[in-house]
């Protein structure tokens, strides 16, 4: 399917670097990924912890903070849209959209904001598993995704877009790597992925195959700008994917967001390989003041 994509975007680009890479280096990495429920990290935690609370209290504890969430939610200050309503919370500093029958946060992340740096990344429609407490541990069933929503949320040309698709479905996302390659006639996505609002019991799963070239593949940056609809902006307002405005307060969240986003720029030069970007890239993210580097 990756290969298949690749061929595509070659053809529209007019090139034949994604395809090539791709098939010159012959291996993809995968990872089979598991988000943890709010239940499960409060599980985790008490487990190692030397004073542990019995498992029934953990279950009532965290029913009653899904309920209290909802509560705020319900009491917030609220301002609507034609299809948007934002949130703000009294008793935290959760920013939340709700559109199209589904409430998104925009900080109470499974995953931050981050570009891949691959050439393709390539996503089974997630499964989502309810957590249920049994006498000594949680019990785990798959269940609908919550609002029918995958919570990948991606953000570009100043809108956040909320992704939905089918069971059977994949998703693919273009990565930096096809950006330098394809010399920015293709355009890597911003996203992240959110948690369910109010519900501490939902965990996340989704298998991810990751497309890219050969370790010692040279790319040919020339030094064109990539991401110059996604660079922090003053003056200009965001946009929900339904066109409506965003509120100021989410407008700055994003602007926030987007300022901790490493700039390409500064982690690849003409002439480096695929292994030395993928190391600047990781720093970057994972290091010290990077975005992700509690995650």
């Amino acid at each position: 399917l990756g290969i298949l994509v690749a061929r595509a975007c070659d053809t529209v680009t007019g090139g034949n670097q994604l395809e090539k890479s791709i098939t010159d280096f012959g291996t993809a990495k995968a990872r089979l990924i598991h988000y943890h429920s709010e239940l499960d990290n409060i599980i985790i935690k008490n487990s190692s912890s030397k004073r542990k609370v019995p498992i029934n209290k953990i279950a009532k504890a965290t029913a009653y903070e899904s309920c209290s969430r909802r509560s705020a939610s319900s009491q917030g200050s609220c301002i609507r849209s034609e299809c948007a309503m934002t949130d703000t919370l009294k008793d935290s500093n959760d920013k939340s959209i709700h559109g199209q029958g589904s409430v998104v946060s925009l900080t109470n992340l499974w995953q931050e904001w981050h570009y891949d740096y691959g050439v393709l990344t390539v996503l089974t429609a997630p499964l989502f598993l309810c957590s249920t407490m049994g006498e000594d541990c949680s019990i785990n069933k798959e269940c609908s995704p919550p609002d029918e929503h995958t919570y990948l949320q991606l953000f570009n040309r100043r809108k956040v877009f909320s992704v939905r698709c089918s069971p059977e479905s994949f998703i693919v996302q273009v990565g930096e790597t096809a950006d330098i390659l394809s010399g920015g006639k293709l355009r890597s996505t911003l996203h992240a992925v959110s948690r369910p609002y109010g519900s501490t019991n939902i965990s996340r799963e989704t298998f991810v195959v990751f497309l890219q070239p050969s370790w010692d593949k040279k790319l040919p940056y020339s030094g064109h700008c990539f991401a110059g609809d996604d660079e922090p902006s003053e003056g200009d307002d965001s946009t929900f994917s339904d066109g409506s405005d965003m509120f100021s307060s989410e407008h700055t969240l994003m602007q926030d967001i987007l300022k901790k986003i490493p700039p390409l720029s500064s982690r690849v030069k003409e002439g480096m390989t695929f292994a030395e970007f993928s190391r600047q890239t990781t720093k970057q993210y994972y290091g010290g003041g990077g975005i992700q580097q509690n995650n």
